[in-house]
């Protein structure tokens, strides 16, 4: 019983994430590239690009790092009566789509 307490919190305090966004009638899934998220939703409200440190642990335990991985993020605001959604691109895919809060 412990456990599935324990499970049931950490489902509900952990970000919502949307397996898919609609723009135009036509469903955006993790996996499509970023034309075809453009070509049907438009440009994005806000777009930012990252670059993150690659680190991992070598066969001894030390932490190495092995360069850096890029990515973009596009957050779409669809106006007050939908939720603004977050797309997170690598490589020029959608890897994350996260539901963010009423638009404005």
């Amino acid at each position: 019983m412990k456990y599935r307490t324990t499970l049931l919190l950490a489902c509900l305090a952990s970000p919502v994430m949307a397996a898919s966004i609609r723009c135009n009638q036509v469903l955006i899934d993790v996996g499509d590239s970023m034309g075809r998220v453009e070509q049907y939703c438009g440009s994005p409200t806000k777009a930012q690009q990252y670059k993150v440190p690659i680190t991992y642990l070598d066969k001894h335990g030390h932490r190495r790092h092995g360069g850096k991985q890029e990515y973009t993020d596009w957050v779409y605001n669809f106006g007050p009566n939908r939720f603004m959604a977050r797309l997170r691109f690598m490589s020029g895919e959608v890897t994350q789509i996260d539901e963010l809060g009423y638009g404005y």
